[in-house]
């Protein structure tokens, strides 16, 4: 293959990533909704040299880190009914200034589980 369209090819990939993560932020995608849609991608690429991708794996990888950075928590609910998340107990004003900490406050014991929520309140996984 050659170098010029083995770049055309990442660049696409690239973008394909790049629109996946800004759907899967804004739509709330869970985990395996992300994966099979990057799989997809990975799909596309199929007979390109692997240093394309190995690029478009560590370009994908470097979204992840962002995402659990800025738009991914670990959250639980204790069964005295105190919220935790991955940063710090969550306190009784902080449902107006993030609306993940107002959905968790809805949630029953009962069904509740700790897992990792985009910050609309969405199962990450």
């Amino acid at each position: 293959m050659r170098v010029e369209t083995a770049l055309k090819i990442r660049n696409r990939a690239v973008a394909s990533v790049n629109s996946l993560s800004r759907q899967a932020h804004e739509f709330g995608l869970s985990h395996s909704e992300i994966n099979a849609r990057y799989g997809v991608i990975l799909e596309s690429m199929a007979k390109t040299p692997a240093w394309v991708r190995n690029y478009v794996d560590g370009y994908m990888q470097a979204q992840r880190d962002s995402w659990y950075r800025n738009h991914i928590v670990w959250a639980h609910k204790s069964p005295e009914g105190k919220f935790y998340t991955s940063r710090k107990e969550i306190p009784a004003w902080a449902e107006s200034v993030d609306p993940l900490y107002k959905a968790l406050r809805g949630c029953e014991i009962a069904t509740w589980e700790s897992n990792h929520y985009w910050k609309n309140g969405k199962i990450f996984f």
